[in-house]
């Protein structure tokens, strides 16, 4: 397939719409733009044509898969999205998240490059966070202004060593790191943050798993439960 022409003759009031990766580049995605109503969008290596995503103004939901356009302006003020999730690709800068006044879950899973988070420091409605396989991150940003952020899921983050801004965060409750190679003290300060409440770690051996439940003892905090998400 190298055009998605075939969207022309779709119901303009569509909500929901995935794109897949094709064989060929070539494909434009401006045309969905005509769908005003969409409240969900995936895309996979599409990215010709990738500004027509600022028209869709009832978007809620987005998934960007093998994207590397240098920004993601194209999510500028969309004001109804709340949730982002970014795999792979190499997107540089990610300062359009700012823009969004309804973000309350933000997925950055393989992010080629990715090193500074600090743009998360910025975004006050964020509840869920879930970070994947960014290996060049080593230190956790600033979160004393993420007043709304609850849930922090790590997993595979094997470079970070820096955890110190997680005791400040102000209404964190739940933390889990799945497939950590960091020692259980690593995580001292998600301990002392008195405003978690459960937590989960799994950190490749049962020696620093055993001793990670140790000290979650100690501190009195529960053992995580994956249970669905609320959102407020």
């Amino acid at each position: 397939m190298d055009n998605f022409d075939f969207l022309e003759k779709i119901n303009p009031h569509l909500k929901e719409l995935s794109l897949y990766r094709t064989r060929s580049k070539k494909p434009q995605i401006d045309c969905i733009e005509r769908f005003k109503n969409l409240e969900y969008l995936y895309l996979e290596g599409h990215q010709k044509g990738i500004n027509a995503i600022n028209k869709l103004k009832d978007l809620k939901k987005i998934v960007l898969r093998s994207i590397s356009t240098p920004n993601i302006d194209y999510l500028n003020g969309l004001k109804y999205l709340w949730s982002v999730d970014i795999k792979l690709g190499g997107i540089k800068s990610f300062e359009a998240l700012k823009t969004l006044p309804s973000i309350k879950y933000l997925e950055l899973w393989q992010v080629r490059g990715l090193s500074d988070l600090s743009f998360i420091s910025a975004l006050p409605t964020l509840q869920n966070l879930f970070l994947q396989s960014l290996k060049q991150v080593t230190v956790f940003p600033d979160l004393s202004s993420n007043k709304s952020l609850r849930r922090i899921s790590l997993e595979d983050m094997k470079g970070l060593s820096d955890l110190s801004s997680l005791k400040n965060a102000p209404n964190l409750q739940e933390f889990i790191i799945w497939n950590g190679n960091q020692n259980a003290e690593n995580f001292i300060p998600v301990f002392e943050n008195t405003n978690v409440k459960s937590v989960g770690g799994f950190l490749g051996s049962d020696k620093r798993n055993n001793r990670f439940a140790e000290i979650a003892r100690q501190y009195h905090k529960k053992t995580f439960k994956n249970d669905d998400f609320v959102y407020e």
